[in-house]
């Protein structure tokens, strides 16, 4: 039996602070769907470090629009969005972090924190980008940047719209991908942190580390009159860079946002090329994993129910 919530969202909300207050770094990766979820969740590998595994799962509105076959635009309703929330949350354990784009307009945001609270989510990212957005990382995209004082009032209304006061209301810069200096950056960060930014996750569409690393540097210098918070970043496009890298820049939340997607995009494709040129579904088997194995992490109703009745009977007798 693998059909099942298997944490109530009152516990599940919270225990992002808690892994972070306790490990001070946690790996995220991202999920679209039910399945990319569970694969996600039981991930681990065991090496002369120890095991390794994923701490938490991520609802980017990248993959969960592609997945969707919209572009990432905000055209995906909150509705829609908070389907995925809901396929996920019902199948995992683990923290979830939700993609918040541009946070859209004030009573859009109020809803959807209200309903990310409801499903146990345990932070929202929200980008400083003007409504509606274009995705980051796509070619000759046209970004407005927000001002710092209104998405400040954002962050304050994020926060102020909670009913638990548990859920992470996470600062998303986005200074890199429209060409702003670091000073630009660090400052933004400055402001949002002042209007209760409980962290900031800096982005960046280089090559190279470079940029989220001298921010970092200077992050760590910042005041921080309420204790450090924490600093997320995503190696998409500097992806040669190490954890161990990041760690010791001060990075405490690492992010691998859309691989889970990507991969899948990749072997689909590979499938239905193979199939064609092969003439017959033998063709495209070693692409494939067995319905045994795609059927293991679900489970079965049938199970639950020769359970329940063993449990029942057992009762009678």
């Amino acid at each position: 039996m693998k059909i099942q919530n298997k944490t109530l969202p009152e516990k599940r909300r919270p225990e992002l602070k808690k892994l972070l207050d306790a490990r001070g770094f946690i790996r995220v990766i991202e999920a679209h769907s039910g399945i990319s979820a569970l694969v996600g969740e039981n991930a681990l590998v065991e090496d002369h470090q120890g095991k390794k595994e994923f701490d938490a799962l991520w609802i980017s509105s990248l993959t969960d629009s592609v997945a969707k076959g919209y572009p990432d635009e905000e055209i995906v309703s909150t509705d829609s969005r908070l389907m995925t929330v809901s396929q996920i949350s019902d199948v995992t354990s683990k923290p979830l972090l939700y993609d918040g784009d541009t946070g859209g307009f004030p009573e859009q945001l109020n809803y959807l924190i209200k309903q990310l609270e409801k499903h146990g989510v345990s932070a929202v990212v929200i980008e400083d980008k003007k409504y509606p957005k274009s995705n980051s990382l796509l070619k000759d995209a046209h970004h407005n940047m927000e001002d710092q004082a209104v998405f400040a009032q954002k962050i304050q209304y994020a926060r102020d719209s909670q009913r638990t006061g548990e859920l992470m209301v996470i600062a998303r810069i986005e200074s890199f991908i429209v060409g702003e200096t670091l000073h630009e950056a660090l400052s933004r960060a400055q402001t949002y942190l002042a209007a209760g930014a409980d962290g900031i996750m800096i982005h960046s569409k280089e090559q190279s580390p470079e940029q989220v690393l001298n921010f970092a540097q200077k992050y760590n210098q910042l005041s921080f009159p309420d204790g450090r918070k924490p600093l997320m970043c995503v190696p998409t496009t500097y992806n040669t860079v190490t954890e161990e890298t990041l760690i010791s820049a001060g990075f405490n939340i690492v992010l691998y946002a859309n691989q889970l997607l990507r991969a899948s995009y990749a072997a689909m494709q590979g499938v239905c090329q193979a199939i064609l040129k092969g003439g017959k579904a033998e063709m495209a088997e070693p692409l494939c994993s067995s319905i045994k194995e795609i059927l293991a992490p679900v489970g079965s109703m049938r199970s639950y129910t020769a359970e329940y009745q063993n449990k029942k009977n057992k009762l009678l007798t």
